[in-house]
């Protein structure tokens, strides 16, 4: 009998924890998709809308894999900035922090630089009425990145 309750309690409690689980996990899949989600998935949804051929999409394949090899080496760049910053701040040495703050801003300057001509380079890649398509998607991916 004792046993029996122990067996009904401990199946209850897996029966809870998987719930809770599966309920964190669609929280972050729901989470990361409002953010942006997969980037395979974000690319071949773009392409799709924009309808563009197998050329195109080639094309705009090889710029998002070029595009994408800046961008993760700024974010190391950035990421040690940071680190450095962190630790002059910690020493207090606001000669060396206005030094990195100043690093820091350029290489967010060069990042918005690259991205636009990124954007400017996928454009051209477009035949007019895929230009107001991915124009029109831009402008509502602005409008969100305002938002947040």
């Amino acid at each position: 009998m004792k046993n029996n309750k122990i067996l009904i309690i401990s199946i209850i409690a897996l029966v809870l924890i998987n719930i809770v689980t599966i309920a964190f996990v669609l929280t972050k899949n729901e989470e990361r998709i409002r953010r942006g989600g997969n980037p395979e998935r974000r690319q071949k949804m773009i392409e799709k809308r924009l309808e563009l051929t197998p050329k195109q999409t080639q094309q705009f394949r090889a710029a998002h894999s070029e595009h994408d090899n800046w961008v993760e080496n700024n974010a190391k760049t950035t990421f040690n900035l940071r680190k450095q910053l962190y630790h002059a701040a910690n020493a207090n040495d606001t000669i060396k922090m206005k030094i990195l703050s100043d690093s820091l801003g350029q290489l967010q300057a060069k990042k918005e630089m690259a991205t636009v001509a990124h954007f400017a380079a996928l454009r051209k890649i477009c035949n007019t009425k895929q230009q107001q398509k991915m124009d029109k998607m831009l402008l509502r991916q602005m409008e969100r990145m305002q938002k947040r």
